[in-house]
Order: C-alpha cells, then structure tokens, then sequence
C-alpha cells in the first residue's frame, strides 16, 4: 500500500506537493527501519550457522567461504571473505617511516587529503602571496549531493 501510494506520488512529481511526498517517504523510512531492525538480529545467526556449515573456512582463516541458503521467496548468501592487514591506530609513522627507510613504500601508502581548514589557509595565503599556483592547481572544488534523511515519528501506541 505504501509504495503503491508513493508510485502514484512520482507518477507526476511536478504537481504532488512536497509535504505529500515527504510525509510518504517518511513512512516508507518507518517500515523499512522496522524491518532492518529484525534482519540486524537475524544476520549473526545466519553468520553462525554458515560458519558451521563451512567449518575452519567459515572462519575466513584458510580462504573466502561462502554458503547460500535457496528458498521459495529468494535465496540468502553468507560470503567470508579472506583475511586482511590493516593498520592499527595511533602509529607513530615517522618512527615507522625512520625503521624502514626507503622500504617504506614496499609496504605502505600515503594518502593525501586536504586539512580540515582548507578554506581559510587558501584564503588567507593566497591573499597574502597573490595565489599559490602550487596549491591551487591540485585542488578542484566539488559539490556532493545532498543528504536526504528520514525521521518517522515515534509510534503512538507504544510499539
């Protein structure tokens, strides 16, 4: 019924007033939380008896395993993949860096982002030295789309 309602809202989107299509989302967002929920609570048993099935594989030590479950309404899939390195947190990386000299590289990657006050050092330097070309040549400016979040109402009956 909800989503047959909200079809019929974008069947002609320029003339559904919004609050109709937002309040319809809204309640979509509801239902689909509700269920979320359940399937949050269904998915480490799943993971455990998929881990039974496949035995030492389940537990990704020897290799990806994967167990699949077929049903009269779809098919469930487990997937473990293989293990992997990651880094641990607060590594003093010049430390790591001095150890390992120039096989530093072999082992890792420097990844660049901007600082956080990115706007305010642009604005402040390149005024002060009339633009930084090395700077601002590497920088490109992106507008991400916005976000659209949902919050339902609680439930009047207390469930």
């Amino acid at each position: 019924m909800l989503i047959k309602k909200a079809l019929g809202l974008l069947a002609a989107p320029s003339t559904t007033p919004t609050l109709e299509l937002a309040a319809s989302a809204v309640a979509l967002a509801a239902v689909i939380a509700k269920h979320q929920k359940v399937l949050d609570k269904i998915k480490p048993v799943l993971r455990e008896r998929a881990r039974a099935e496949l035995g030492a594989t389940g537990t990704g030590l020897t290799g990806p395993g994967r167990v699949n479950w077929t049903t009269h309404s779809g098919s469930t899939s487990v997937t473990f993949p293989s293990p992997r390195w990651t880094v641990k947190k607060d590594i003093d990386w010049e430390s790591v860096k001095a150890d390992l000299g120039a096989d530093f590289d072999l082992y890792f990657k420097t990844r660049y982002s901007v600082v956080r006050e990115i706007e305010e050092a642009v604005k402040q330097h390149c005024a002060e030295d009339g633009g930084l070309p090395a700077v601002t040549e590497v920088l490109t400016r992106d507008a991400p789309t916005p976000r659209v979040g949902f919050r339902p109402n609680p439930p009047r009956d207390g469930r």
